[in-house]
């Protein structure tokens, strides 16, 4: 974890796939969070959100295919 948290430092945003839940993820955006960096939520259509998360993010991208995600990004 000291890796991860070593990375989410260095980084301008945290940008999180919750489509699929891990504890991970939620301490990863929200030692992101807390230290004020920003923090994107992707997840595929259908997936369950949790009200913290949503509550944390700055945006959040709903895709149907992986490939959707390249377009939201390019934009």
């Amino acid at each position: 974890m000291e890796a991860t948290f070593k990375e989410i430092d260095s980084s301008n945003v945290v940008v999180i796939d919750i489509t699929e839940k891990g504890v991970g993820l939620g301490i990863e955006s929200g030692y992101a969070y807390a230290k004020g960096i920003p923090v994107y939520i992707v997840a595929k259509k259908g997936s369950e959100m949790s009200n913290t998360m949503l509550g944390i993010s700055k945006k959040v991208f709903i895709y149907e295919e992986l490939e959707d995600m390249v377009t939201m990004f390019s934009k």
